[in-house]
């Protein structure tokens, strides 16, 4: 995976080519926090994460890929930061659209949307077991002000909007595409 700063240059350049007024978030003046990535004039801001945890051995000689092996527990809680960090970036721009890109070498998407979403928790009621919802390290309130998630696995770009968002705030799949340029898939 390509240095954070370097793929934010890369983008901003994209974004530049297909609509002016792109800017890097953090060059703004101002003490608030600040998204990495903003468009005023169409009132897009921007978050970039990057998933390091994650790791995939690569063999040296004959065999099988292996990878670290993940909690989701730990995994819901590491993405809750960055969500909780990307919110609170998002609530300095008010009327703005937003999307938190989640960089990561873990290519099962849909795990890391169910981490996101908030893991399903049983509780025993005498012999059954009964749904009691999702669990998760915050509440739904510290994601209100992202739109839609964005996660990109190399070359592979996946998306879902955010079920507690602000519905201002909030891109659909072909508003995202159009945006970043790129081909993504709804998951």
């Amino acid at each position: 995976m390509i240095d954070e700063a370097i793929f934010k240059k890369h983008l901003l350049f994209r974004l530049n080519k297909t609509s002016v007024g792109w800017l890097d978030g953090d060059m703004e003046n101002g003490n608030t926090k600040k998204a990495d990535i903003v468009n005023h004039a169409v009132k897009v801001a921007i978050e970039i994460k990057d998933d390091t945890n994650y790791k995939t051995v690569f063999p040296k000689e004959e065999g099988v890929i292996y990878t670290a092996s993940h909690d989701l527990t730990k995994m819901n809680q590491r993405y809750a930061d960055h969500i909780k960090s990307a919110n609170d970036k998002f609530k300095n721009y008010p009327g703005h659209k937003t999307i938190l890109i989640f960089r990561t070498d873990f290519v099962i998407t849909e795990v890391i949307k169910y981490a996101i979403e908030g893991l399903h928790q049983f509780k025993k009621v005498e012999e059954d077991l009964t749904y009691a919802g999702r669990k998760g390290k915050y509440s739904t309130y510290i994601r209100n002000n992202i739109g839609c998630f964005v996660i990109i696995v190399k070359d592979k770009v996946d998306f879902f909007p955010n079920a507690y968002a602000d519905e201002s705030r909030v891109l659909n799949k072909k508003e995202v595409e159009t945006i970043l340029g790129f081909k993504i898939k709804e998951i």
